[in-house]
């Protein structure tokens, strides 16, 4: 028997986690990766470092490692703020292409037609993330495939 994803002579098949996409064998770099505990994370880490170089009189070359420890935080909390709002934008994006679906459909059956690429179709629409517009298109997609391959009625 061998496990899932190995064959026997020890390569990886189609099934290995590496070839179904980066997110699976992503390691972040984050000591926190949730957006608002990488906020709170970072002011600890700023009060920390502030702490330090204003209270502490005498940490001598140490002040510099402190800095940087500050600039990390910084970082954190301004990725982390970041973060919230992109997951934001693309929430209400989704909302708003799944209340007008039926003409998001209707709009790249035509544009399907017309030679146009239901990407560019969504971009005409006002999609302007990337993410959201492959989601969307690949949704649309699976549909309009879905009914050009049903039997006539």
């Amino acid at each position: 028997m061998h496990s899932e994803g190995v064959a026997p002579h020890g390569h990886e098949t189609f099934r290995s986690p590496w070839m179904m996409g980066p997110r699976l064998d992503y390691k972040p770099m984050m000591p926190v990766t949730d957006p608002q505990n990488r906020i709170a994370f970072g002011c600890v880490t700023l009060a920390v470092a502030w702490a330090v170089i204003y209270g502490v009189e005498d940490v001598g070359n140490g002040r510099h490692w402190f800095a940087g420890m500050a600039a990390f935080a910084v970082g954190m909390i301004v990725s982390g703020v970041r973060q919230i709002r992109h997951d934001r934008r693309v929430r209400r994006l989704m909302d708003r292409a799944r209340g007008e679906w039926s003409e998001l459909l209707v709009g790249a059956a035509v544009a399907k037609g017309d030679g146009e690429g239901i990407p560019r179709f969504l971009v005409r629409r006002g999609y302007r993330e990337y993410f959201v517009r492959r989601w969307i298109a690949d949704r649309l997609t699976g549909e309009l495939e879905h009914v050009a391959g049903e039997p006539p009625a």
